[in-house]
Parts: structure tokens; C-alpha cells; sequence
């Protein structure tokens, strides 16, 4: 794991954290996620993490797609998962509420 600063969306100083995937399914893609995001993802079984990632139901698609490079803050107490749509590289995003 490797920790880097960079700038946050809020003009303000973040360490944001690179996850190596998981699984071969991820197709050696990077995760960026804050470190309390980093934390919370980390408590999810994997096999709902990729439910979670596998199934991101996106409109322009019109179907359930798997969202890729993905990128993950918090917001409250929820988890957002922001990436691109597997088909069509559309931007899409996930809220998993309430994980504290």
C-alpha cells in the first residue's frame, strides 16, 4: 500500500491511499481511496465488495455495469465509490450508506 498527498476536491490537503485489487477480476486496475474510505471498504466481505463494483446500475447504459478504476471517499458516515462504466467509460458513481 502506498500513501501519497495530493490536492482534495475541497482546495485542502488529503493523503489518499492506492489499493492493490483484490482479485484478478479487477483487471489490474489501481483503487484510489482516502484512508477513511480505505478503512471502511476494508470491512466489507469480498464477495460484497464485488457486488458492489459488478453491479452499478448506470443510465446511459441502461443496464448494470462494472464500474472500473475506481475511487472511493466519505461523506458522513456513507462510502462513495466514483469510477467509470466498464462499457462504455461513462463516469459513475455508488453510495453505500451508513457503514460506520
Amino acid at each position: 500500500m502506498t500513501i501519497a498527498n495530493v490536492e482534495a476536491e475541497r482546495n485542502t490537503k488529503s493523503a489518499v491511499v492506492y489499493l492493490k485489487p483484490e482479485s484478478s477480476n479487477d483487471n489490474g486496475l489501481t483503487h484510489t481511496f482516502s484512508p477513511q474510505a480505505a478503512a471502511l471498504w476494508k470491512k466489507l466481505p469480498d464477495i460484497e465488495k464485488q457486488i458492489i463494483i459488478n453491479n452499478v446500475y448506470f443510465g446511459q447504459c441502461h443496464i448494470g455495469v462494472t464500474m472500473i478504476n475506481v475511487s472511493g471517499f466519505t461523506e458522513r458516515s456513507s462510502l462513495v465509490l466514483q469510477g467509470f462504466c466498464g462499457v462504455c467509460g461513462g463516469n459513475v458513481a455508488r453510495v453505500i450508506e451508513e457503514l460506520d
